[in-house]
């Protein structure tokens, strides 16, 4: 039967005063909430650390996050003016404990979170508990750019690839190299590398608002890069992620396995195309087993802007994409697959590195 990592604390986590990296998506497998079940339990949450969309998961991105409580704790943003734990923010923690659902994409911030946790945590000599969790897309797929040092931000903070096939344990023991901390992760059990988050469990809480299902997830690895260009991918609608377009895009000539595109129209309330008829194309996945979501967004950018239909953002571009080659290789007429083969270095050499960091089957 399969458990999160929270579902496994008894007697691997210490009774000490604890800092709580975590929002209120983060459920056990009985879906009650994992800090009302920690203090059930006994254990002493004396601080809430909050990533980007805040306590509840639910604010947009981009939003900044206000300081709270929960339960007449503390609730400290880690999102916004200040990214990091302070020297006050650990004043008085015996340990951190980083509780939470990632996306399994490098540009989700749930991951620099972590990675500045770490960092903090190691220079004031407080050991990091990581509850896993599953890569919602499949902990076997290491697929995507590998981002170059030069373009670390905190949309991409280590030279990992876009997916990269790890468990939020796995990652926090990879970004543990660099700092040499003290990081242990509390396993999951019955967990499968292979498995999807719904092949593992029967609900779905979506990491943040634009994420509502796990095809959703899926799509978000690939076309958030569109998010450097005009065109919309669906936000402000009831299916971000799950639909693309804009304003007179009629047709496309996309033939991708695994995969089916239906035409429609939209009218975002947020965001890009605001309350404007958007063209474009519903996104149905006939087979996860098959399908390639970078073949689908990077054949998009290749014929729009083989069309002259599309606006991009190069810095942007760059800053999702991990490096300046995309946009080069899209000017020089390479088509989507050749970009594709043009990650197999990189993929190797990250598989190759992070394989001793992995620790499940």
């Amino acid at each position: 039967m399969f458990k999160f990592g929270i579902d496994e604390i008894s007697g691997k986590l210490p009774f000490s005063k604890i800092g709580l990296v975590t929002n209120l998506g983060s459920v056990t497998s009985d879906l009650e909430i994992n800090i009302d079940f920690m203090i059930r339990k006994g254990y002493n949450i004396s601080k809430i650390f909050t990533p980007e969309h805040g306590l509840f998961g639910t604010e947009s991105n981009g939003s900044e996050i206000d300081n709270s409580e929960y339960n007449k704790i503390p609730t400290i943003s880690l999102y916004g003016k200040k990214v990091k734990p302070t020297d006050e923010d650990m004043d008085g923690l015996d340990i951190f404990v980083f509780d939470i659902q990632d996306a399994g994409v490098r540009f989700y911030t749930y991951l620099s979170t972590l990675f500045n946790v770490i960092e903090a945590s190691s220079k004031h000599g407080i050991p990091v508990y990581i509850l896993d969790r599953p890569n919602p897309i499949n902990g076997s797929i290491v697929d995507g750019n590998v981002l170059s040092k030069e373009h670390i931000s905190f949309v991409g903070t280590d030279t990992i690839p876009i997916r990269y096939g790890m468990t939020i344990g796995e990652l926090g023991g990879f970004f543990n190299r660099h700092f040499n901390g003290d990081v242990k992760v509390i396993r999951m059990s019955g967990y499968r590398r292979n498995s999807y988050l719904d092949d593992l469990i029967n609900f779905y809480i979506p990491p943040s608002l634009n994420l509502p299902t796990v095809d959703s997830l899926l799509n978000y690895s690939s076309m958030c890069l569109l998010e450097a260009t005009d065109v919309s991918v669906g936000r402000g609608t009831p299916y971000p992620f799950i639909q693309f377009g804009k304003p007179g895009l009629k047709d496309l000539s996309l033939n991708i396995p695994g995969l089916k595109l239906r035409k429609t129209r939209f009218i975002p309330l947020t965001g890009e195309y605001c309350l404007q008829n958007v063209d474009g194309f519903f996104i149905h996945i006939m087979d996860r087993n098959i399908y390639n979501p970078f073949l689908l967004t990077l054949g998009i950018l290749v014929e729009l802007f083989r069309k002259d239909l599309i606006e991009i953002n190069e810095k942007k571009l760059a800053r999702l994409y991990g490096s300046n080659s995309l946009i080069k290789m899209i000017r020089n007429g390479n088509n989507e697959k050749e970009i594709i083969e043009s990650w197999g270095d990189g993929l190797s050499a990250f598989k190759e590195e992070s394989k001793n960091y992995r620790i499940y089957e």
